[in-house]
């Protein structure tokens, strides 16, 4: 079953930003670590499960979500699960379904004469392939998959098993909850489809020449997770930089605060609707662009759970 495209890469985005370039001229190059003010998140520096309220009586909750399938994360607390059987609607950022499984899978080929093994440098190209290969995928499908395609499917460990939001969205199955997506997979595959293919060349080469570096980095920030510690995730996930770092800027508004924007407004509908329990990936939770602080200026009443 699918997982949400946004979210699967942005983890390893940590360290990865692009610049516009030829792409005969993307090479490896070296990324420095930069001393950050904390990201100002104040009120929401901690805390995964928030209530959230309106003037007129109807209320929702909102879990920040991880996609891993670490049974430490899985085993959700008494409070998790309270608060999903006490909702009328359980709503995720994309509900999977077969149709766009298919969809997802014919939008990650190029269709014309562009292909991998002629826009990666060489020696790039095999690192590529080494790694998809543990993903039991063939060298024939590697070579015409697209930049953005290559970097989600690495985006996690091969092998990988349910996660966190598909656990969440089969329990609320379970409870007989109304099921519905704050995106549709095609606003997903935009995030990155809609990337110039020499932006999609930049992330894929930087995550290619740090990717032992975002593995641990992965990590780390499944530790920080655990600790319910958003503002540590937020100062960790801007901690490095490349020398012009524009573009990283670029992507971050296109994958997180533009995103922010649009769920929240979808949030806002859906509770007219009734209880609702929100499951968002936990970086669009801090931050002034972020969820919470959106609410907040929607005159929402925001309570931490846990």
């Amino acid at each position: 079953m699918m997982k949400s495209i946004a979210e699967e890469i942005l983890i390893l985005l940590v360290l990865v930003c692009s610049q516009h370039l030829l792409a005969a001229e993307i090479q490896c190059r070296p990324y420095k670590k930069i001393d950050q003010t904390p990201v100002t998140v104040d009120r929401f520096a901690e805390g995964l499960l928030w209530k959230i309220s309106r003037d007129d009586g109807n209320f929702g909750y909102i879990l920040g979500t991880i996609h891993v399938d670490d049974p430490l994360i899985l085993d959700f607390p008494p409070v998790v699960t309270t608060s999903l059987e006490h909702s009328k609607q359980f709503v995720m950022e994309v509900v999977p379904d077969d149709k766009d499984a298919i969809k997802y899978s014919n939008t990650m080929l190029f269709a014309d004469e562009n292909r991998l093994d002629g826009l990666l440098p060489a020696n790039l190209y095999r690192n590529a392939v080494t790694i998809l290969a543990r993903y039991n995928l063939a060298e024939i499908t590697i070579s015409r998959l697209k930049p953005w395609a290559a970097l989600i499917i690495m985006s996690y460990p091969p092998g990988m098993g349910s996660v966190m939001d598909l656990k969440l969205l089969e329990q609320a199955r379970i409870n007989q909850l109304s099921v519905s997506g704050l995106e549709t997979m095609d606003e997903q595959i935009a995030v990155f489809g809609d990337m110039s293919l020499e932006d999609q060349l930049r992330v894929l080469v930087d995550t290619l020449c740090h990717y032992e570096d975002t593995v641990n980095d992965f990590n780390i920030m499944k530790s920080l997770y655990r600790k319910r510690d958003l503002r540590g995730m937020s100062v960790y996930s801007h901690q490095y930089v490349f020398e012009d770092n524009s573009a990283c800027e670029k992507i971050m508004e296109r994958l997180i605060y533009a995103r922010n924007q649009r769920m929240v407004e979808r949030m806002d509908a859906l509770l007219d609707n009734g209880s609702a329990f929100f499951a968002v990936g936990a970086m669009h939770l801090p931050s002034e662009k972020g969820i919470l602080s959106l609410l907040l200026r929607r005159n929402f009443r925001i309570s931490r759970i846990y």
